[in-house]
């Protein structure tokens, strides 16, 4: 009989016996001190053992079987593991820094079963590892620093050992341009406050922002390299004009500035006006002109003539109130004010509403 290795397979072949109705196979990986059944009653004259140990020697034995019994076991030769050999070089490697990493390729080692891949920043004065046994071949080093050439060696390693290694050309950081001014700022107030927001722009590492409320006659320095694209500018005075500059910057300069809208003044809404309060079942119903500018109203009531108050309302939304509960007995005298961030309106007070 005889037996073959193909990659990580044994195949093992004898000559058929005209009695025999199968064959039993085993195989031994110790040169015959223990055996291990591989088929039973094996149809045919032909046996392959899969997923065979690269690293070790194997012996097939084979015998014949019938209803009668089993005949003696016939050896195989001893089938050695393969040779193997270190891998050549890899042929070439291509290496491009895109700023924040570097992407590096190689062609296909035929007998490797990874790569090593190393990479130097001082033109190969000292090398730092970034891969052992890279499968594939690419690789991405993340986290480069936008300011280095870098260099990338590759190797090929299998079993038996490495190549020698093969290294890129020089990767040099991309070009860098100041960045282009922002397309647009828009800025309004939100509360106390100003916001202004921008788009994105493409290079830029971060912004200056300026305010200007004097029409640009003179700016202030609200921020340097301002990591995100909007801004907010604290407690900004209501009685003042604000316009928002930003300009874009990184590691080569910066932009253009560009200004935002101006935000207009804000002042305290106008005196309430056509303030009506009326009786309902157990209640008063008080309404009045919606005030421009306003965004909440202070409504309080008197039943003595106006010398003392109740509030009814410290931030009511709305231009229509229901005071519920109200005293029958009793005359009724509403006041109402408007109010805004910047401030509140003068009092307006409704006509006497008459106990029943």
């Amino acid at each position: 009989m005889s037996a073959s290795r193909s990659n990580d397979s044994i195949t093992a072949s004898w000559s058929a016996v005209d009695s025999a109705t199968g064959y039993d196979v085993q195989y031994s990986t110790d040169d015959k001190a223990t055996w291990t059944r591989a088929a039973t009653n094996q149809a045919g004259t032909s046996y392959t053992l899969s997923s065979a140990d690269s690293t070790k020697t194997y012996i097939i034995g084979v015998r014949a079987v019938n209803d009668a019994g089993e005949s003696d076991w016939t050896d195989s030769a001893a089938v050695s593991p393969p040779t193997v050999q270190t891998p050549p070089a890899v042929s070439s490697v291509s290496a491009v820094h895109n700023g924040g990493s570097v992407s590096a390729s190689w062609s296909a080692v035929d007998s490797a079963t990874g790569y090593d891949v190393q990479y130097s920043t001082d033109n190969k004065a000292s090398w730092t590892r970034a891969a052992t046994n890279q499968a594939g071949t690419s690789f991405t080093l993340s986290n480069a620093d936008g300011t280095k050439t870098y260099i990338i060696g590759v190797r090929a390693v299998n079993d038996a050992g490495e190549s020698d290694w093969t290294d890129s050309a020089a990767a040099s950081p991309p070009a860098v341009q100041p960045p282009a001014a922002p397309g647009s700022v828009s800025a309004g107030r939100l509360g106390s406050d100003v916001v202004a927001n921008w788009i994105a722009v493409d290079g830029a590492t971060g912004y200056d922002v300026v305010y200007s409320t004097d029409n640009k006659t003179s700016w202030k320095r609200a921020a340097t390299n301002h990591g995100a694209n909007t801004y907010t500018l604290k407690d900004a005075e209501y009685s003042l004009p604000y316009i928002i500059g930003v300009r874009a910057v990184n590691s080569n300069g910066e932009s253009g500035w560009t200004d935002s809208n101006t935000v207009p003044i804000v002042k305290p809404p106008s005196n309430v006006s056509n303030l009506v309060a009326g009786r309902g079942n157990g209640s008063i119903k008080v309404s009045w002109d919606a005030v421009s500018g306003a965004t909440k109203y202070h409504v309080t009531y008197s039943t003595d003539g106006g010398a003392s108050w109740s509030l009814a309302a410290s931030e009511h939304t709305t231009n229509i109130i229901v005071i519920a509960n109200t005293d029958a007995a009793k005359s009724y005298i509403v006041g109402v004010r408007a109010g805004n961030a910047a401030g509140w309106s003068g009092w307006t007070n409704s006509d006497t509403v008459p106990a029943n």
